[in-house]
C-alpha cells in the first residue's frame, strides 16, 4: 500500500472595492445572486482586474484560508489574458475568520505589472508598452477635445 496525499489546497485573493472592507471583516465575503465569489490565484492581476473589470479607483485584496474554501473552484472565463489566474467559488459564503485584509489599494493606470508582463510575454519591450500608455492618453486628451 503506497502512502499518497491529497494534493494540498492553495489560498485565493478575492478583490472588492475598498468601501466593502469593514462590511467583509464582520460578515465574510458573501456570493452573489448566482452563489459564486469571484477570486484570483496571483496578486499580480490585481491591479488590472480592479482597473479593468470592477472599474474600482480604490480597492481591497483579502486573502482566503484553504480552510475557508468549501466550494468547488472553476475557472472564470473572463476574455482577459488574465483569465489562467482568475476563479469563481461556487459556496454561499467565506466567513471572516478564513479571510484576511491584505491592503487597500490605489488603481494604477495602464501599464502596470501585469501588463507589462503580458507585452513582455508577446514580444514587447517595456519601452514599447510604456509609448503605447502614452500614445493611449494622447488619444483619450484629443478625444475630449473634439467632444
Amino acid at each position: 500500500m503506497t502512502n499518497q496525499s491529497k494534493p494540498k489546497r492553495r489560498g485565493v485573493f478575492h478583490l472588492t472595492p475598498a468601501v466593502n472592507v469593514s462590511r467583509i471583516q464582520r460578515d465574510g465575503i458573501r456570493a452573489n445572486g448566482d452563489g459564486e465569489i469571484f477570486a484570483f490565484t496571483d496578486p499580480i492581476v490585481a491591479n488590472t482586474i480592479a482597473r479593468e473589470q470592477v472599474g474600482a479607483k480604490r480597492y481591497a485584496v483579502f486573502a482566503i484560508h484553504p480552510a475557508g474554501l468549501r466550494g468547488k473552484l472553476y475557472a472564470d472565463r473572463v476574455g482577459e489574458l488574465s483569465a489562467r489566474f482568475q476563479v469563481v467559488i461556487r459556496q454561499d459564503r467565506i466567513e471572516p475568520e478564513h479571510v484576511h485584509h491584505v491592503g487597500t489599494y490605489a488603481t494604477q493606470p495602464f501599464p502596470d505589472a501585469w501588463d507589462h508582463a503580458k507585452y513582455r510575454a508577446m514580444g514587447y519591450t517595456r519601452e514599447q508598452v510604456d509609448g503605447l500608455a502614452g500614445q493611449a492618453r494622447t488619444d483619450q486628451a484629443e478625444r475630449r477635445l473634439r467632444e
